[in-house]
This record gives structure tokens, sequence and C-alpha cells, in this order.
């Protein structure tokens, strides 16, 4: 899995200054691995030759890329891996742009046992195509590609006067949430465990857990995007995902999930507010929901935090016009059935749920999930993410949160495709996964002067306005200044599972949004729900909106996957 502290000192650089050399030109070293001679044929990948080979044609023939290398399986092996990155810095000039990629297996000291072995904490590492198991630990570490020690010191020295974008689509953590079910896609993770002897290895105390103080980022100039964090898998999307029906790709080819949502955002869906061109910020917004939403984990993004004015320029800093992407329905009035799949439930509770208004029940395609499992009912998502749980003895709460989903549905799936100003939420701390415990932070940021409306919509379908919640006058956030929240709230029990923060900026305030001020626990099957969802409806034509789903999780239910 994926971990996004892991640029500390892993690959992770994105040179934000202004380019002043009106000759600098495009370069992209593009990595694909996906044929691992040396492991089992299991852990091979379909999507990463597939992954190169789209990037490639998209950057000659939209980003203006004049220089592309790439290394494709047997071809990226260490040895040419570290040769053409530190081929950069003579073959680019200062002020030039850099895209490097990689696409494959990763691991990291969740995996290896972290100081004797020269990973620490907060590194991860790639395997190369020629990455050989063996049973000497030293072998073994010297066939990886360590960031701190392999890859940080090469761009340490290319950031200083290139532009460089990193955007790694693999796996670094051997931890995982019990309550996924991950069966879309494959991960991108190959344990190591079990592969070679590590019997001569002291015990690491940070197994399981996600409790590592992340560093300070070392970076000014850089900008990196992960596949997820690193309790989650990331997934590479095979060819019987697609035959199966129930995943896309842009092209129709395996991808991961990363690139996929990647290549879509380079392509035009990227630019949310509809200007015409795609931001850095834009191409992380884009790709956090839409693998998020398909997928059961989150891509990630490290950049220096008094350099996040450079996330608004456009990528690659061309200012290049965004293809114009195929209009999408407006999801406002949205009124789509609830399919439901029901597994190993009783038939006549079953029947109950068929019989809830507004949902028919389904085998493929399904909208939620319905398991019963070890005296427990789970709700999932169709990314494969726990909704919510009850006890066996509380069917009639299972069947109320089904009428519930029937309706909050409209608000969770609700956006503006043709917003002309982009509002962002970010979780504080870049995780994906709260434990049990854990404060819950954000900060809000605005392109417009913008009146601003915040809600949770919790695992029990509830929804909170928690922002504003005050009875003074509505304030106005200023245009690109942080509205923050540090410690909004904590994660408890009982309800772990899925909420959904969703931030909205309007640029006049609407008429009725002060009959909603700290609005507590709306019934999306109230009439006060209505009124709110009427509220929002009749000013999308001058407001912006971003989701940011959140999982939740007991701390016993992060577990070693392997």
């Amino acid at each position: 899995m994926k971990n996004f502290n892991l640029f500390t000192g892993i690959i992770c650089l994105i040179l934000l200054f202004p380019v002043s050399d009106l000759q600098a030109a495009n370069h992209a070293l593009l990595i694909g691995v996906g044929d691992y001679p040396h492991l089992d044929k299991k852990y091979g990948l379909e999507g990463p030759p597939n992954d190169v080979a789209a990037l490639k044609s998209l950057l000659k023939t939209s980003l203006n890329f004049s220089h592309i290398i790439t290394l494709v399986d047997n071809k990226a092996s260490k040895e040419n891996i570290l040769k053409e990155l530190n081929k950069l810095e003579t073959s680019t000039r200062p002020g030039d742009s850099i895209f490097i990629y990689f696409s494959g297996h990763g691991t990291s000291s969740y995996d290896l046992e972290k100081k004797d072995w020269g990973i620490d904490p907060c590194t991860g590492a790639l395997l190369p195509a020629d990455f050989r198991p063996d049973k000497k630990i030293s072998n073994m570490m010297n066939s990886l590609i360590i960031g701190k020690r392999d890859i940080r010191p090469i761009l340490e020295t290319l950031e200083k006067e290139r532009l460089i974008f990193a955007v790694f689509d693999s796996c670094y953590s051997g931890d995982a949430v019990r309550s996924f079910l991950n069966r879309r896609g494959k991960a991108k993770y190959a344990p190591l465990t079990g592969i070679v002897d590590l019997t001569d290895s002291p015990e690491s105390p940070a197994y399981g857990t996600d409790t590592i103080k992340e560093p300070p980022y070392p970076y000014q100039n850089v900008i990196y995007i992960s596949a997820a964090s690193r309790i989650e898998p990331a997934r590479d999307i095979t060819k019987s995902d697609i035959e199966y029906g129930n995943i896309t790709t842009v092209d129709g080819k395996p991808h991961g999930a990363l690139t996929d949502a990647l290549l879509r955002a380079f392509q035009g869906a990227g630019d949310s507010n509809n200007d015409g061109k795609i931001t850095y910020s834009e191409v992380y917004h884009y790709v956090r929901e839409d693998v998020s939403r398909r997928f059961s984990h989150t891509p990630q993004m490290l950049c220096a935090e008094e350099k996040r004015e450079m996330l608004e320029n456009a990528i690659f800093d061309k200012n290049i016009p965004a293809p114009v992407p195929p209009s999408k329905p407006d999801t406002t009035d949205t009124d789509k059935t609830l399919r439901v799949r029901p597994e190993k439930l009783e038939k006549s509770f079953e029947q109950k749920i068929s019989e809830i208004p507004g949902v028919t029940m389904a085998e493929k395609d399904y909208d939620l999930l319905v398991m019963l499992n070890e005296g427990v009912y789970r709700l999932y998502l169709p990314n494969d993410v726990m909704l919510i749980s009850f006890p066996q003895t509380e069917p009639d709460d299972v069947i109320e949160r089904i009428r519930r989903q029937v309706h909050i549905r409209e608000l969770t799936e609700l956006s503006f495709p043709n917003q002309k100003f982009n509002v962002s939420v970010s979780l504080i701390g870049q995780k994906a996964v709260l434990t049990e415990g854990e404060d819950i932070g954000f900060v809000i940021r605005s392109e417009a002067d913008s009146h601003i409306l915040i809600i949770n919509i919790d695992p029990a379908g509830l929804v909170n306005v928690i922002y504003p919640c005050y009875d003074k006058e509505l304030l106005i956030i200023k245009a690109n200044q942080d509205l923050s929240f540090p410690e909004l709230s904590k994660v408890v029990p009982p309800n772990f599972g899925t909420e959904y923060i969703k931030v909205f900026a309007f640029k006049k305030q609407p008429e009725s949004l002060k009959n909603f001020i700290c609005a507590e626990d709306l019934l999306p099957t109230d009439s006060r729900f209505a009124d709110f969802m009427k509220m929002i409806g009749s000013v999308k034509n001058d407001a912006a909106q971003m989701t940011l789903q959140v999982k939740t999780c007991a701390k016993k239910d992060i577990v070693r996957s392997w």
C-alpha cells in the first residue's frame, strides 16, 4: 500500500518556482513494472505497461512533452532506473519541467524491520523488475530501491533548479483495515515476509500502527501524489475486473486505479472550475475523489506548506488549455433507485429489504452490499469500504439505515459540473483512515470570497451542519485564505465506518441558510432535509462544492494484511 509520508524519503518532488526561460522543455521518466520474474507469478501486475503507454501518448499529444524516457518490465532494473534518474541532471536544464512516474510494487519499513535494515519508518522502497528475494537480508536490501538511500540524494539536486512532478502508483505497507472487502482490483503490494527468512531480524514496535510521528517535509519546491495512505492497499485493475463489468477504465485496458484517474484528469476531467486549464491542486482533488469513490484507498499529496500557492499553477507550468470533457449530468436532482446486493442473509430479511421504497435487489452493479457474517450485519459501499455495521440482534436498525441511504445519496453524490470556481477540503494530517480516539480536523479554502457551509454525514446517515454554527452575523471567507478546524471532534464508538465531509461555497448567501445554522441530526427521510436540498439547488449556478470521504475504525481493526 502506498504510504504518503514515505516521500519524506522517496522521490516525491515537484519544483514549483516560476520558470523564466522561454525555451524550457518538458521531460518525463515513466517506469512501469508488471512482470517480476523472481517473484511468484501471483504477484504479477497487468496495469503498469498500459499505464506507461497511455501516459506517454497523452504527454506527447496534449502536454507538449518533447523528451520521454520509458522503462517497462525487464528494462526497469534497479541499475537502469537509478541511471536514468541520475542522467536527468545533465539531460535537462535549469527551468525545465520533469515528470517522474512509477507504477509497480512497493514495500516499506512496515514490512521490513526498520533501523537495522537501513529503512527508517518514514521512507518507502520500490521493487524494480530485477528485485530478487534472498535469505540474507543484506542481499535483499541491496536489490530494493529505497527512497531515502537511493533516490532522495538525486532529487535533492534536481529540485533546486527544475520543476519536478512525481506520481507513484504502488504500495508501501503491510497494514490493512479489517472492514475492507478488497474485492476491487489487485493489491500492488508484494509481502516480503514469507518470501525470505526474517528470523535473524529484531522485532519492530511499529507493526500494525499508523502512529509514527511525521518528520518535517524536507523540500521547498516539491509536490508528490501517491496512490494511498499506508493502511490502504493501492489497486491494480485487471482484465478480469473489466470483463466482469463492475469496473471501467479510461480506455478499456488494465491500469492502476490511481493512474486511470490521473489519465482522466489530464484529459480534461480535472478542470473542475471550467477555466480551460488544469492545476496541480485540481489534479490531486480529482484523483482523490475518483479513486476513493471507486476503490478502498485514498490518494495522498505532499508539498511544502509555505508553497501551497504553487499548487494553483497550471500543470507543468505551461498553461496548456485542457480538452473540454464531455458534460456531466447535474446530480442535484438525482432520484435513482438504490440497488442492494444481499449476501448470506436470511430469506425473510432479504424480503424486508426488497420492500423498502426506492430499493431494488441486485447481484451486480450494486450501490450497497448487505452482508451477515459472524453475528454482524455489515453494509458496504461499491468501493468495498464499510459504511456501518450492526449486531445481528438489531435488524430494524439495518432496515432504517437502508431507508436513509435511499435519500442520502442525493446529497453524497451531488456535484456542480459547471461551477466557475473551486472550493477544497483537506483532512489535517493527510490520513485516509482515522482510528478510534484520533482528532478530526480539516482545512477549507475557496478561490472566491464565499459564504461557507460545511456538513457532516455520519455512518448512521444523519446530516449535521458543522459550519456555520453560531448566532452572530454570517462571515465571509476571503479568497485563497484557509478556514481551519484543527480539532473539530474525535473518532468515538460505536458507529465506525464511512463519513462524508461536504463543503459548499456560495458567492451569495442563500436566503434560508440561517435556518440551518448548527442543525443536528437531520434525517434524510424528513421534510427538513428536503428543504435543505432545495436551498442547495437554488444557488447551484453560483456555487462550488467538494466532498471528502473519511473512513473510521476501531483500533482492533488495524491489522497486518499478510
